[in-house]
């Protein structure tokens, strides 16, 4: 028992170890002006349960199992499609939603998980079911990909997404490397 959790322990501090160069990169790039980019991680099917539940454990609203994964797996779908890290979708979501899909913006017309504003993405939403979660994830993770293009890094690309905040990149970014560590330590729990 104590060498389960002492490997446990060590995997973990290993994990962290891992995570926490991405934070010392972001303090590091901070002094110089500069920005660590989010690379394009795939994200493996033993990952999905972990990730639905982190999505259904962080949500506003109550989500059943089923509407969760819903959520996670068109993330993966579309940021797959795009080029685009999951976790970072998800992270947009958390952010913007707090993964729920019926959310409305206080003071514009964003609405659902991924908070898009349909006069500027009319394109993107046409004939689509914008009440739907997959596809408030398929449009919110097209425009995302858009903006990483036009603005050539993902913290030029989360800039454009909220409208100007830089602010906002961060927190995004320490979403997305929370999201990451919950599934490292939900898949160790199932491991060991």
């Amino acid at each position: 028992m104590k060498i389960n959790n002492a490997i446990k322990i060590v995997a973990l501090v290993i994990i962290v170890a891992i995570l926490s160069t991405v934070g010392i990169t972001v303090s590091q790039a901070k002094e110089r002006k500069q920005y660590t980019e989010v690379s394009y991680t795939l994200v493996e099917e033993y990952e999905v349960p972990a990730l639905t539940k982190y999505v259904q454990k962080r949500s506003k609203v109550k989500l059943s199992e089923y509407q969760a994964k819903t959520i996670v797996t068109s993330a993966i779908r579309h940021g797959n499609k795009f080029k685009i890290d999951p976790t970072l979708v998800l992270a947009v979501a958390e952010v913007e939603s707090e993964f729920n899909p019926k959310a409305r913006s206080s003071s514009s017309s964003a609405y659902g998980l991924m908070q898009v504003i349909p006069y500027w993405h009319k394109e993107k939403i046409r004939n689509r079911d914008m009440r739907q979660a997959k596809e408030q994830i398929a449009v919110g993770a097209e425009v995302l990909a858009e903006y990483i293009e036009s603005g050539g890094s993902v913290k030029a690309a989360l800039k454009l997404y909220s409208g100007g905040s830089s602010k906002y990149a961060t927190k995004v970014i320490k979403t997305r490397n929370k999201i990451r560590l919950h599934v490292v330590q939900e898949v160790l729990n199932v491991a060991v």
